[in-house]
Formats: structure tokens, sequence, C-alpha cells
């Protein structure tokens, strides 16, 4: 298994081609869109739970919570996120994920106050395991056959791929994808870890 991630969703209308090419897979993956563009497009959190996907806490403004933590900070970014999707779904949702923005109080251990935030809410933290963003996007790679070239050479079974929502992301990972599909099974992070697995 492979879980595919893509982060922030800021620009929305490159999501639909990918979604389609997910579908023709019979893959499936995990979006950590920033609550804002949910409350923009609602639509969009209609259509990847629709799709079988899977939505994680990424906060409402993409905001940094740490170094100093601030409570009604950390209040307001994760429930306004959950308030987005459930207003757009119209019923509850179970967000099981939370993953912060530039991984804010989880560079070298996890800031506690946050941690517990993120328990009280029966989340759990969703980092990963191969990155495109810090291996690729921060040396000014921005080429989509590039990200599908890495992708092709470095993903392997377990991985948890952390890609965003950019043209060379998004088109980087269609073109992976026949490839990613042919040797993986391509899961969201609830399938890669079951609500009972420790």
């Amino acid at each position: 298994m492979v879980a595919l991630t893509f982060d922030d969703c800021f620009l929305p209308h490159l999501l639909e081609p990918l979604l389609q090419d997910l579908e023709a897979a019979g893959a499936r993956a995990t979006f950590f869109c920033v609550g804002w563009v949910f409350r923009a497009h609602p639509e969009l959190v209609r259509r990847l739970v629709a799709g079988g996907h899977e939505l994680g806490n990424h906060t409402l403004h993409h905001r940094g919570l740490a170094p100093r933590p601030d409570p009604a900070v950390i209040d307001a970014e994760l429930d306004g996120w959950q308030r987005a999707v459930e207003e757009a779904l119209g019923q509850p949702y179970p967000t099981r994920w939370f993953r912060p923005p530039g991984m804010a109080g989880f560079t070298m251990e996890a800031d506690p106050e946050i941690l517990e935030a993120v328990r009280r809410r029966g989340m759990r933290v969703a980092l990963w395991t191969l990155d495109i963003y810090w291996t690729l996007d921060r040396q000014g790679t921005r080429d989509p056959e590039r990200v599908a070239a890495f992708l092709r050479e470095h993903v392997r079974g377990g991985e948890i791929v952390l890609l965003h929502v950019s043209s060379w992301n998004v088109e980087g990972a269609r073109r992976a994808l026949p490839d990613l599909a042919a040797r993986f099974r391509l899961v969201t992070l609830s399938e890669m870890f079951p609500p009972d697995a420790p």
C-alpha cells in the first residue's frame, strides 16, 4: 500500500483532472486542504468525499500553531476547519488526521499543547515518509516530469507521500499514477492505518 496525500488545495481548479485519474486507476488519496478553501468551494468537499477520498485537518487558515501555541488559536483553527467541512457536507465528518502547516510544532518533537488539542478531537498527527516539497519544490524544481520521475523512482510500499496542490505536483502525480497504481494499492491514510491500529 501507498498513501498519496495532497496539501493546501489553494488551486482547487487543478483537482478535477487528478480526481478523474485517481478514480480511473481505482485509487484513493487523503487531502489536507485548508478550511477556507472548503468554505469558498463547498462542492470540493462533497466531490472528494463522494470519490472515496479522505479529508484531513490542515487548519482553517494554514496558520502555524507554534512556536508559541495559543490555546484559543489552536481551537479556532482546528474547529474552524471541522465546521467548514461539515457545513459543506451538511452532516458530521469523522476526521481522523491532522497535519500541521509547515510542520510547525512538530519539527523536533511534538508540541504538547498542539498534540493534546489534536488528541482531544480524536485525531492523530499525520506526517510523511516521502516529500516532494523539501526534495524538489524548495530547490526550485517545478517540472512535472521531474516530479513524476521522482515518484516512479522513490516510492516504495508503505510510503506516505506528501504532495501539494500545485500545477507541477498535480501534473507530475498524474503522469506517475499509472506506474504507481500498477505497483501498489493506492489508499487513504485510514485504509493504511485502520482506526483500531496502534
